[in-house]
């Protein structure tokens, strides 16, 4: 009867022991597909990586050389913007928030020609009465 309560506890032990066994090798089958599919994802953006620097670089280039003229403009502006490349959205869009800037440069730089002229008239004008006023002073002497 010792020998059977033994043997049954040793088989309950064993069969404990195995099911413990069973759950750490999934566990650890579960891990090691994880680490798999980690260094897949990894693997995968490492590849992607220098096409990555090579559009960050473009688009950087094209920061820089964002200079459109009119013609390009209208020419870019007809086309829907889903068919534009980034470069194209980015020349079209840059133009859009210069042109109202530039009008008002314009505006502004026309105006201080205009008031300059105008200065220069009145200085001439000044010029021509401290002449006279000079001329009258003499004679009245």
């Amino acid at each position: 009867s010792v020998v059977s309560t033994q043997s049954t506890g040793q088989f309950k032990l064993n069969s404990v022991l195995d099911q413990h066994s069973k759950e750490l090798r999934a566990t650890q089958d579960a891990n090691s597909d994880q680490i798999v599919a980690l260094k897949r994802k990894q693997a995968e953006i490492e590849t992607l990586l220098p096409s990555l620097q090579v559009k960050s670089a473009d688009i950087r280039n094209t920061l820089l050389n964002v200079h459109v003229t009119d013609n390009m403009y209208h020419a870019l502006a007809v086309k829907p913007r889903e068919q534009l490349t980034m470069k194209e959205l980015i020349q079209v869009s840059f133009y859009e928030y210069k042109l109202p800037l530039q009008k008002r440069i314009e505006e502004m730089t026309d105006k201080m020609k205009n008031n300059q002229e105008q200065f220069d008239i009145t200085k001439k004008e000044v010029k021509i009465l401290e002449s006279n006023m000079t001329i009258e002073k003499q004679a009245k002497v």
